[in-house]
């Protein structure tokens, strides 16, 4: 399979060292620091202004490089006959923007499978298995994540910029039939994770809770929640409302996505002591949890991940696979969409190849 990545990051890092049996063109438009991250050849090219027409010697062109570049590269897909992937929306408003070219995707023969990381991405696949689990008899389903950091130092995979929106944007989520507005971590509720046990999660803004209930029919409630010491650095800086008044300093102040060299020096030097990311998904008041590996196991795997980008990376690559294998849909769709087959064969490789723990409780 030929792919084309646009952004080569700390998610392209990874994604890099466990494709290398894909034909790949990688592009960015600042190759010399994307060098930082992929080791890799490649193409100086500036999404949103340059020509695109080298895509059309590729299956799929993947935005791994920011949401913004969602619309400019599906319609490029469309001019050049491509199939789309990306990991993210732009949530403007109570929508997702890539699902506006489903029909103009279907007349060309052509699939768009978007949001495909792990939160967006792996959770709605979450959602919709145990939706189907439950055979539809779904009223509220809530994706819950956790991100809990040992460190003394701020380290991100992350932009700041992409990291505070996340955080500080009015969250959208389905309540009774309907989307509306709530407010940034607000709403706090105690969750009971493995490993860490209790911990307070917050509503935040993420893609899940508009499209779920677009192909989960009898979901009438819908939302995203987080918890974790990242979430609780920011809600200090709301609590004392260092934020938005003092934002553009604050983002300023903190360290642009880490580089695997920069991450492999803080864990060398003992200012990264761990971290971790946990998923789950609850289905009225049954829960799915994917538990994902420590830090020191994720630079065991693969030297300088972070973690995040760790969880992400190895989503994508199973999500990947599944295209390759499987006989893809027409259309733009996210991961709810796939059908069991398809659901089950990436939940098997990030088990047996990745080492990703799935669990069933109530």
């Amino acid at each position: 399979m030929k792919l084309c990545i646009i952004g080569c990051g700390a998610v392209t890092h990874v994604v890099s060292k466990l494709i290398d049996d894909y034909d790949v063109i990688y592009v960015d438009k600042n190759p010399k620091f994307a060098k930082n991250f992929v080791n890799k050849k490649i193409k100086k090219v500036n999404a949103l202004k340059d020509s695109l027409s080298f895509i059309k010697k590729c299956d799929i062109v993947m935005n791994l490089a920011s949401p913004r570049l969602n619309i400019k590269l599906m319609k490029a897909a469309m001019k050049y006959k491509v199939n789309y992937v990306d990991a993210a929306s732009m949530l403007e408003g109570k929508k997702v923007e890539q699902l506006q070219f489903d029909n103009d995707f279907k007349r060309r023969g052509l699939f768009g499978l978007i949001n495909i990381g792990v939160e967006p991405g792996l959770s709605n696949l979450l959602a919709s298995e145990i939706y189907h689990k439950l055979n539809g008899n779904v009223e509220t389903i809530k994706t819950i994540s956790l991100e809990e950091e040992d460190a003394d130092v701020v380290f991100n995979s992350w932009s700041p910029k992409v990291a505070f929106d996340d955080f500080t944007s009015k969250p959208v989520i389905y309540r009774n039939g309907r989307y509306i507005y709530t407010k940034p971590l607000s709403e706090p509720e105690r969750i009971k994770f493995p490993i860490y046990g209790e911990r307070t999660v917050y509503t935040v803004s993420e893609e899940d809770p508009i499209t779920i209930p677009k192909y989960l029919n009898s979901v009438e409630n819908a939302e995203t929640k987080c918890g974790g010491s990242k979430v609780e650095e920011i809600r200090t800086l709301l609590k004392y409302k260092l934020f938005p008044k003092f934002e553009n300093e604050i983002i300023k102040s903190f360290p642009r996505s880490n580089t695997p060299k920069e991450i492999t020096e803080f864990i060398e030097n003992g200012l990264i002591r761990n971290a971790q990311f946990i998923l789950g998904v609850k289905a009225d008041e049954k829960m799915i949890w994917s538990v994902f590996p420590n830090q020191l196991e994720v630079h065991k795997r693969i030297p300088g991940a972070a973690y995040i980008s760790y969880a992400t990376g190895v989503s994508i690559e199973a999500f990947l696979r599944m295209v390759e294998k499987f006989e893809m849909e027409k259309g733009v769709y996210s991961a709810e969409n796939l059908n069991q087959k398809q659901r089950r064969f990436i939940m098997r490789r990030l088990k047996n190849k990745y080492k990703i723990k799935f669990r069933y409780e109530r």
